[in-house]
């Protein structure tokens, strides 16, 4: 049965052996819900006529007297007529087509003024096509099988994209829309903070406003940088990443479109907790530092043990946050001068291992961190 388009008179094969065929009106037989049909008959002296707004084919006995009728829901419905004229029954059928409003759910890769917008599965919607509206004027079709277009904008003016899901048959559909703000400049994301989520999971909370493709990058034992992950999209605020997280890891960002050039964002580093371990016999008369300051004025030059070290075996290592071995002695009267090599260590902290044990018989180990200040 073919669709009534607009308010065009429907004469259908729906009469039966016994009547005649009448005439149906349908006024705004195609739209999207809710939509809200009329109907009326086009013959001169007709009575009593009624509608059967959700025919489907038997049932015949919920009639209406209303004229219009509003379909709650999608789908194609099928409205039969019934009425009489000159003591003769009359019966006419017409077609109602009632699209669905899903909001399209779209993607924005932006560059400055650039902006590229995608609808993901966009076979998955009951529309023919798309209309994206820029917000600077111009309205682009996107058809289904090719769900994405990029815009350029001639300044850098706050603008809303809505994109709309439409008919062949019908201007309606559901609607979606982003605000999109172009960026004068290349605005550099950076890494608010890096937690553990797992044994072998970290995540990074992103600070990302101007919605723009980044790449995380984690800086390895060697000092290169590696990409443990895929290119993070614009919307994305936080990104997890494999990784042991018993180990110190360091990551940062840099800009995943080519349009844009930006220097890395500042690295910020994963630190796991550090294990309670025994302390030293509180009986021993010495103590480790927490901080010193290798500057040549002979106050607190170095790191080491202070005090009077009972007699047993002894060591000390000094390692970096990436778990390299600085400094390592088994001499108590030996101390770190905060170099590596013979080439002096940037400032910051780092952590140590002591071991000592008194008189060849109880053991002690203790694990902490120094902060050596230039």
């Amino acid at each position: 049965m073919a669709l009534i388009l607009s308010s065009a008179p429907a004469c259908s094969q729906c009469a039966t052996s016994g009547s005649f065929t009448g005439s149906l009106r349908i006024r705004n037989a195609i739209g999207c819900v809710p939509l809200t049909v009329r109907t009326s008959s086009d013959l001169v002296g007709v009575r009593n006529v009624r509608y059967v707004y959700e025919y489907d084919g038997r049932n015949e006995s919920r009639t209406s007297l209303d004229t219009t009728y509003t379909y709650k829901r999608p789908g194609l419905y099928q409205i039969l007529q019934l009425s009489e004229k000159d003591g003769l029954p009359l019966r006419a059928c017409g077609t109602v087509m009632v699209y669905d409003t899903v909001p399209p759910v779209f993607t924005l890769a932006t560059c400055r003024n650039e902006v590229r917008l995608t609808i993901p599965n966009a076979g998955t919607y009951p529309y023919d096509f798309f209309l994206v509206t820029w917000g600077d004027g111009t309205v682009d079709t996107l058809r289904v099988t090719e769900p994405s277009r990029g815009h350029t904008y001639p300044d850098n003016a706050t603008r809303r994209i809505v994109v709309q899901g439409s008919f062949r048959y019908a201007s309606c559909g559901g609607r979606t829309g982003q605000t999109f703000t172009p960026a004068s400049a290349a605005a550099m994301p950076f890494i608010r903070e890096v937690v553990r989520t797992g044994p072998q999971t970290l995540q990074l909370t992103l600070s990302n406003p101007a919605n723009t493709r980044v790449r995380v990058q984690q800086r390895g034992a060697d000092g290169r940088y590696t990409e443990p992950g895929p290119v993070a999209d614009g919307s994305a605020v936080r990104v997890r990443v494999a990784n042991d997280s018993t180990a110190i890891s360091c990551f940062r960002l840099v800009l995943a479109d080519s349009c844009v050039t930006a220097n890395p964002s500042a690295e910020v580093c994963y630190e796991p907790p550090v294990t309670p371990t025994p302390s030293v016999s509180a009986s021993s008369q010495w103590f480790l530092p927490d901080a010193f300051t290798p500057n040549g004025d002979g106050i607190n030059d170095t790191f080491g043990l202070v005090g009077t070290v009972p007699a047993g075996a002894f060591r000390l290592t000094v390692f970096d946050r990436w778990g390299r071995v600085l400094f390592d002695t088994s001499d108590s009267a030996r101390f770190w001068d905060g170099t590596q090599a013979g080439q002096a260590v940037s400032g910051g902290m780092y952590g140590y291992r002591l071991e000592v044990t008194a008189n060849g018989q109880s053991r002690h180990q203790r694990t902490g961190r120094v902060l050596l200040m230039r």
